[in-house]
C-alpha cells in the first residue's frame, strides 16, 4: 500500500502547479446529502479562502472519478494531467484565480 501511495504522491506532486496554491486533499458529501448544495458551499468557502490569501494563486486537486472532472470544470478548474497508477485513473486539476 505504501508503494502505491508513494507513486500517487510522486505523480500528483509533479502535476501540481509551480505557483503558490492550496491543495484540496479530500472533499466528500454523503450520498443522501448530495444535490442539496453542500459540496458547492464547501467549495465556495475554499474559493473565498484563496481570494483572501493574497499569496495563493489558486487550488490544485486530484480525483480518481471521471465524473468529478465535469463537476470541477463547471467550477473553473482545468485538467492539468490525466494518468493511471496501476489500474486507478488519476485526474490532476487546477484552478487559477484571477488577479
Amino acid at each position: 500500500m505504501l508503494i502505491l501511495l508513494n507513486s500517487y504522491m510522486r505523480i500528483t506532486r509533479s502535476a501540481a502547479p509551480s505557483w503558490k496554491h492550496h491543495y484540496l486533499i479530500m472533499i466528500g458529501v454523503k450520498p443522501e446529502a448530495q444535490g442539496k448544495g453542500v459540496g458547492k458551499a464547501l467549495m465556495q468557502h475554499l474559493f473565498q479562502t484563496i481570494k483572501d490569501d493574497h499569496e495563493s494563486q489558486g487550488i490544485a486537486l486530484d480525483t480518481e472519478k471521471e465524473e468529478n472532472v465535469g463537476l470541477y470544470r463547471k467550477l473553473g478548474f482545468t485538467l492539468r494531467e490525466q494518468t493511471k497508477i496501476d489500474d486507478v485513473p488519476v485526474y490532476c486539476m487546477v484552478y487559477q484565480k484571477n488577479h
